[in-house]
């Protein structure tokens, strides 16, 4: 290949730009026109520390959730509303937190969220989103298509239930007293607190790879430098393979060491133009939906990968 013969004949060391560059791989936000995003600006140090959190364990509650809503909602607004949801999330499984709270930070109304909270309800596992104990199991007997007349009046009445006064269950369901027990046994079956089995795994988060901030005059857009792969040469050895060359001496081990020190150039290259690339689209995506970070969910446009492309 291309690459091969460039190295066999040391074009990479001889004539690669990069030969005497920074140690670390970075790529300044600098060198990029966004028109409103700002650049330059130093990445957050914060997400150092997060990048340090756990990264193998138990799969948490949020994790295993927030996959299931990548696979099963695809419209971009919905899927916002969704991950919001999430994170609202109780060890219990239980919603945390009101729907108008939600439906102030996606910056929509809460009709829209409860359409959403309807489908992730739907989610495992079974009785997930539940905003107290009866919807918890009123979503579990519908999962198990055992949500009847008589269950509905059961779980509509669980403070009668639990005085225990199944007669009085009996009369306001217009059934007998052994169909209040049957249903009594069923709802023993469920779990209230569906959440508790993911309790004690910590909820593992993976630093970006850019960072999106608020400037003085729009927004700015950087590279998260703690998530940037790094590759190092020795240029001090770099030049005593060039030279080792240049004299034939050690001819065999020579080309070996000339080979892998063109590999290292060739994958620091690489690097670069991935880091260019990152920034580049973050930044597309920015400045298209630049409204969007303004004023919330309700300026969200679509966006497809060709448009960025584009």
């Amino acid at each position: 290949t291309t690459l091969d013969r460039d190295m066999s004949e040391g074009a990479a060391i001889a004539d690669d730009p990069t030969a005497h560059a920074d140690v670390e791989n970075r790529y300044e936000s600098a060198s990029l026109d966004y028109g409103r995003e700002q650049r330059g600006a130093p990445a957050d140090t914060d997400w150092d520390a997060l990048a340090n959190l756990a990264e193998t364990g138990p799969e948490s509650l949020v994790e295993f959730v927030l996959r299931q809503i990548d696979l099963t909602i695809f419209e971009a607004r919905e899927r916002v509303v969704a991950y919001a949801l999430a994170e609202a999330l109780e060890p219990s499984g239980w919603l945390g937190r009101p729907l108008q709270d939600i439906a102030d930070v996606c910056g929509c109304d809460v009709a829209e969220v409860e359409r959403v909270l309807e489908t992730v309800q739907r989610l495992e596992p079974e009785g997930v989103f539940a905003r107290d104990l009866a919807e918890c199991l009123r979503i579990q007997a519908r999962e198990r298509d055992i949500l009847d007349p008589v269950m509905i009046v059961v779980l509509d009445n669980l403070d009668v239930l639990a005085n225990g006064d199944l007669q009085q269950l009996a009369r306001r369901a217009s059934a007998e007293t052994e169909d209040i027990a049957a249903a009594l046994r069923l709802i023993r079956e469920m779990n209230p607190k569906p959440g508790e089995a993911y309790e004690a795994a910590p909820l593992r988060v993976h630093a970006p790879d850019v960072v999106v901030s608020a400037g003085p005059d729009g927004w700015i857009v950087d590279l998260n430098r703690s998530t940037l792969p790094s590759l190092t040469i020795n240029e001090t050895y770099a030049a005593a393979v060039t030279n080792g060359r240049r004299n034939k001496a050690g001819e065999a081990a020579s080309q070996f060491a000339a080979d892998s020190l063109g590999s290292a150039r060739w994958l620091r290259r690489a690097l670069d133009q991935r880091n260019s690339t990152t920034l580049k689209i973050a930044g597309e995506v920015v400045r298209r939906q630049a409204d969007f970070l303004n004023e919330g969910l309700s300026a969200l446009k679509p966006l497809a990968l060709k448009d960025v492309a584009e």
